[in-house]
């Protein structure tokens, strides 16, 4: 499963590499005069220096850099699709800002009509609307943690400001990441967690949030076209990630334990009105009356690995903790 397919793909994890060895499919285009530089401190320079034109080693970052953008619904394998991008020594894939998409959600909020108007008048056109915004989510990013030829920004709700990430950066491309909203909502409820304020506990609720909300994300996507944003289902990545066998870039998530798991605690009632509760399930390609649904079968190399994980336990797990300690985001640029 090719993301972007006019890519060659060098990677042991083929898919990811077809996301980041070639921009040439983009055309680009000088919209700011001076680029926007960084430079990567040594570890003897002085912490107070933190000039705006600061250079990262010998990677340039601008406008029109071929960002990779991962987004989603939470739960939908975003950290998945991060931990595999990441993984390939061409690409630094952060963890999540959450500064991001709510500067984002900003941005919206004043680019409505009314104020649109009055930020013209007073000079602020788009122009320089989005130069502006792409200096501050440059230095996001790029200060996120260590430079590389590729950033990538993995924070799940960039997805519902894709066109207008889209409009800032013209060469970046995006990945859309989907789940079953029933297995979402199951693992949120499982750990606890709140999606978009919803009651992450009453299924019902929580379906209708997700079916709302990733309706506008993939239709955000949709409207870039695949040369721009990839949709990427989590099942099929799970069943089809066509890793090398001697990879160990991704430990324990490729496996197929979890794909169906949730079916059994779907209550009747949400199986009973799943139609209207969460009309997206369909438009999205899943079956709503399968429990537990047919994702497909898995490439004989997920069968050979969920095999080595039950047989190997201790050291996949050892292999696991080694992983994330090498991570190329230092513990302290997460805060």
């Amino acid at each position: 499963m090719k993301l972007f397919g006019l890519f060659n793909c060098k990677s042991i994890l083929i898919f990811a590499a077809s996301i980041i060895v070639s921009t040439s499919m983009f055309l680009t285009t000088v919209i700011l005069s001076n680029y926007l530089t960084y430079q990567c401190e040594s570890s003897s320079s002085s912490s107070s220096s933190s000039s705006s034109s600061s250079v990262y080693l010998d990677h340039r970052y601008d406008r029109n850099s071929s960002l990779i953008f991962v987004g989603g619904w939470p739960r939908s394998g975003t950290t998945l699709m991060r931990a595999m991008l990441d993984a390939h020594p061409l690409v630094r894939c952060g963890e999540e800002t959450h500064i991001i998409p709510r500067f984002l959600a900003v941005l919206e909020a004043h680019s409505a009509a009314a104020r649109t108007e009055q930020m013209e008048e007073a000079g602020i056109g788009a122009d320089v609307l989005h130069s502006a915004s792409a200096s501050f989510l440059l230095e996001i990013i790029a200060r996120h943690g260590d430079p590389a030829p590729r950033l990538c920004n993995k924070d799940p709700y960039t997805a519902s400001h894709a066109e207008r990430l889209a409009s800032i950066f013209p060469g970046a491309q995006f990945v859309l990441m989907l789940r079953d909203g029933r297995a979402v909502c199951n693992s949120a409820a499982s750990l606890g967690i709140r999606i978009a304020a919803s009651n992450s506990l009453n299924m019902t609720a929580c379906l209708m949030t997700w079916s709302d909300g990733v309706d506008v994300m993939h239709s955000a996507c949709s409207r870039l076209g695949e040369g721009r944003c990839r949709a990427v289902k989590y099942e099929q990545l799970v069943l089809h990630p066509r890793m090398e066998p001697s990879s160990h870039q991704v430990i324990k998530p490729i496996n197929t334990e979890s794909l169906t798991k949730w079916s059994e605690f779907v209550p009747d009632e949400v199986k009973r009105n799943i139609r209207l509760i969460a009309p997206t399930l369909e438009k999205l390609g899943y079956d709503p009356d399968a429990y537990p649904p047919d994702y497909g079968k898995p490439d004989e190399e997920v069968v050979e690995n969920v095999r080595l994980i039950k047989d190997n336990k201790e050291l996949f797990e050892r292999l696991a903790w080694e992983v994330r300690n090498q991570s190329k985001i230092k513990p302290h640029e997460h805060n």
